[in-house]
């Protein structure tokens, strides 16, 4: 068990952080710039500290023990907390460096309106000494490391709201309902489809609209497939035996190439909002501020959203 924290301790936990997020004690070499023999001993040394084992290694690959998911994500908030504190001291001193860490929901690099990456630009032209940190996940994700104050802040599709987090409204999203062209619909008419016999053919599910504010699916589904990521629930559409929803700009490319259609658009396409959410708790420093407001000049907010 630890009882003061050392330099030492904390030079093992970076490596230990860096050998996770590389996927591994190989790539980690080239990333730390050290020999596998330091690396090994640095990790040997850590888990004899904290008396539990942390990652297996060996023929069988590189995974982490239950007690190494938890130490990694206590360093993830510690490192995050010490960059927190060179942001403010930099602040102190009206210098303008530290680091920046923004979450994305991993679908928007399609969306036309958000503007994030000449949010981006400008940001680095505004404060190019600071080290911009960019994460890409699912909601959900964001969301948690904006609580816990591993992000600044996010940029996300609003489902349940949470009592932690504040949101400000961007911009709208439109999802339809899409099949592939080996489907057995693609080549019947809208109007030669009733809303209802869409219950009858299979449904890939994200266990995502549920949550969704504003959708109200407008046929019954049962779940015969599914995947968290858009893109898990494209290659099932695309596969010709499931229809499903997908965020409209991120479909237009199959749409353009004649790979997918939509079905009943009038009936089944609905909008969710994207909001920019940030920590109730949290500071806001000069640094956010600057990047919140790159990015209300560059997206065109939306206030009915």
């Amino acid at each position: 068990m630890f009882g003061q924290l050392e330099n030492t301790d904390l030079k093992s936990m970076r490596t230990f952080y860096t050998i996770v997020k590389c996927g591994g004690f190989t790539p980690a070499q080239v990333e730390l710039g050290v020999s596998a023999a330091t690396i090994s001993t640095q990790m040997s040394q850590l888990e004899g500290r904290l008396g539990m084992k942390l990652c297996h290694r060996g023929q069988a690959g590189f995974r982490l023990t239950e007690d190494g998911e938890k130490v990694y994500h206590s360093c993830e908030r510690l490192f995050a907390s010490i960059e927190n504190f060179k942001n403010e001291i930099a602040e102190a001193t009206d210098v303008l460096n530290g680091e920046l860490r923004i979450g994305l929901i991993s679908h928007s690099l399609t969306h036309p309106n958000l503007g994030i990456n000449e949010a981006i630009a400008d940001f680095n032209q505004r404060a190019p000494d600071v080290r911009i940190s960019l994460y890409v996940g699912l909601e959900t994700e964001v969301e948690s490391r904006v609580v816990d104050g591993r992000l600044h802040a996010g940029i996300a599709t609003v489902r349940d709201k949470l009592q932690q987090l504040d949101y400000t409204d961007l911009t709208q999203e439109d999802f339809a309902l899409y099949c592939a062209k080996n489907h057995a619909l693609f080549d019947v008419c809208d109007d030669k489809i009733k809303i209802s016999q869409l219950s009858d053919y299979p449904h890939v599910s994200g266990g995502y609209w549920d949550r969704v504010k504003g959708f109200n699916k407008p046929f019954s589904t049962h779940a015969d497939a599914e995947s968290p990521e858009f893109e898990g629930i494209a290659r099932l559409i695309l596969s010709g035996r499931f229809i499903g929803y997908l965020p409209t700009h991120y479909a237009q490319q199959w749409i353009s190439s004649g790979e997918m259609r939509t079905l009943l658009p009038k009936e089944t396409t609905f909008s969710a909002t994207i909001a920019q959410i940030t920590a109730k708790t949290a500071d806001k420093t000069r640094i956010l501020d600057i990047f919140l407001d790159c990015l209300h000049k560059n997206c065109p907010v939306d206030r009915q959203a």
